[in-house]
């Protein structure tokens, strides 16, 4: 046994089970690396300060080059100490101080430099003899417990961003080839928050830490639903959950300015979630003036961004509050290009960064165009009126008392929706790799059994607001017969006849270029409906096949899931490394 070289070992061990792997660990010294290698015990490690030791121990060798998944979370000191109340006859401040908002800063920034120098200690010592690793990082974004019998529950509600202070000084890592950012907890409306809190994160963290991992090819996030929380009837709770509007707009600018001068040369995957979960982002007043997060720039600074990024991805998928220039410079400078992008998917929010909005309400009403944000739309750092009339302690939010959504916007707004549209079939005419692109807006329609609607959309339910989607999906012809027809149901799920209607179409259209439109009865111009055309036309030829009434939805708005199962389809559910060859 002593003799088999360890590729053949190797080998044997591949087809091994796991409890077979662990009887074959004493056998010889080649059987125990291969038996460490395919039994996944070291696939995975979750990261903390207090397995720091372990964590160099375990990976400090060989054994460096098995960990696929390394994870991390961050979490803020708590707020749980007793009030002396004879001292602090008030008790504590119901709002974050300038203080605390600097302490919460640095501790989160001390736990990235420990991240950082715990995987390079690893990196220094085992990459001299076996090679650097190939690690997909998870870093979860700062949670904090609070006793909230003792502090007014605005201190679970707080706008100010986490920031990442001193990124420059973290050192660089060669070892980590996917990075994402999640949430640091799940949220529902259904969840108690006892005492555990998500706080939000400033988003230039994304661009500070992807700039420090020099051969990062995916980089993921899945943060930012928690800005939509609006949805209480009751002022008071309404006022609490509010997401201010000044540290909003700051981070999105910042976010922008940061990644327009950030080389991030090797990433060529990127999905980025910045409504994650996307189901709190509909239970707000669609008739209420929101903030604009544009000016005083004259330009959406993180759709421009995001724009240069994306020139140099192969694939990308995007779900944001984003306008035209995500796809096409509104300064009319040299037309860019987009060279290996091969999959593309844009899930856009119903409202624009500047506070107008790409739909309007069944009856038109409610607001047209954003307000300016001024100084009194940033949290204040000390007690205010508002702040004593509208503080709860031990009472938790009722979230039974949300909006009802009665006044949601489904209809096309011309004026918004039309320039939104334009940029991105131009920019699809300039990929010329392109195989898949969706563009879609996730809507909601509530129905009280008054509304007559049927023109819309047959996914309407009685009781309650339907998932729907309104968008569009292009697909190259050897991409459409790859999907076999997404907006069906899966091939497995299928009979017979419905399998060989998907033959025969397969075979009448191949070297077709098709585009699904899922926009109800709206049709766009003709000026419009000819730059559509051109998507493909210079590499696939003239062949176009465009498909308008779906065979489930008719003339009516698809269901949500259609558009989400085809691009969990393209991207997976999990991060993907792309493939090892070079562009």
């Amino acid at each position: 046994m002593n003799k088999l070289p360890q590729e053949l070992v190797d080998h044997i061990s591949s087809y091994l089970e796991l409890e077979d792997l662990s009887s074959t660990l004493t056998v010889s010294p080649e059987f125990q690396v291969a038996a460490e290698k395919y039994s996944g015990v070291f696939d995975e490690f979750e990261l903390s300060q207090q397995n720091g030791y372990k964590f160099a121990d375990t990976y400090g060798g060989r054994r460096f080059g098995y960990l696929q998944h390394l994870s991390f979370r961050t979490t803020l000191p708590p707020l749980e100490e007793e009030i002396d109340w004879d001292a602090e006859p008030e008790g504590h401040p119901p709002r974050d101080t300038e203080e605390h908002l600097r302490a919460a800063d640095e501790s989160f920034s001390k736990q990235i430099g420990f991240l950082f120098s715990s995987i390079r200690n690893v990196e220094d010592f085992a990459n001299t003899r076996y090679g650097p690793g190939k690690i997909k990082l998870t870093i979860y974004t700062p949670t904090r417990y609070v006793d909230r019998a003792n502090y007014a529950i605005q201190r679970a509600y707080v706008s100010w961003r986490v920031r990442l202070l001193r990124p420059d000084t973290l050192p660089n890592l060669a070892s980590v080839r996917a990075l994402r950012i999640e949430n640091g907890m799940s949220w529902h409306s259904g969840n108690d928050w006892d005492t555990q809190t998500l706080r939000k994160i400033d988003l230039r963290v994304l661009i500070d830490v992807s700039s420090k991992l020099s051969n990062l090819a995916t980089v993921c996030c899945g943060v930012g639903g928690d800005e939509w929380l609006t949805c209480n009837e009751d002022y008071s709770q309404h006022y609490i959950t509010k997401d201010w509007a000044g540290p909003r707009r700051d981070t999105r600018q910042d976010f922008g300015r940061t990644l327009a001068h950030t080389a991030l040369p090797c990433v060529r995957t990127a999905r980025l979630n910045f409504i994650a979960p996307l189901g709190l982002a509909h239970h707000f007043d669609q008739l209420e003036q929101f903030p604009n997060l544009v000016a005083p720039a004259l330009n959406d600074m993180f759709s421009s961004s995001l724009h240069v990024l994306s020139q140099q991805l192969r694939h990308f998928s995007l779900t944001a509050l984003i306008d035209h220039t995500l796809f096409w410079p509104s300064d009319g400078g040299k037309a860019p290009s987009w060279p290996n992008l091969e999959t593309l998917n844009v899930t856009f929010h119903i409202m624009t960064p500047s506070g107008n909005w790409y739909f309007d309400c069944l009856k038109k009403q409610g607001s047209k165009q954003g307000y300016l944000i001024q100084d009194s739309d940033y949290p204040p750092y000390v007690e205010t009126e508002l702040d004593r009339a509208n503080t709860y302690h031990a009472d938790q939010i009722d979230w039974t008392k949300i909006r009802d959504g009665r006044e949601n916007r489904v209809v096309p707004n011309e004026d918004t929706i039309i320039p939104l549209l334009r940029s991105f079939a131009k920019a699809a005419s300039s990929m010329p790799r392109l195989k898949h692109a969706l563009l879609w807006a996730p809507l909601e329609l509530a129905f009280d059994g008054k509304l007559k609607v049927k023109d819309l959309t047959n996914h309407i339910q009685d009781d309650g607001c339907s998932p729907l989607a309104w968008g569009l999906y292009y697909a190259s012809p050897d991409a459409a017969a790859a999907v076999r027809d997404p907006w069906a149901r899966s091939l497995y799920e299928a009979s017979q006849d419905e399998k060989a209607g998907f033959d025969r179409r397969n075979r009448t259209t191949k070297g077709t270029r098709h585009i699904w439109w899922h926009v109800a009865k709206w049709r766009p111009g003709k000026a419009l409906h000819e730059v559509f055309t051109q998507i493909g036309k210079d590499i696939h030829g003239d062949s176009l096949l465009e498909h308008w009434e779906d065979e489930y939805n008719g003339s009516g708005y698809c269901h949500r899931d259609e558009f989400e199962r085809v691009e969990n389809f393209l991207f997976g559910r999990e991060i993907e490394f792309p493939p090892a060859e070079p562009l």
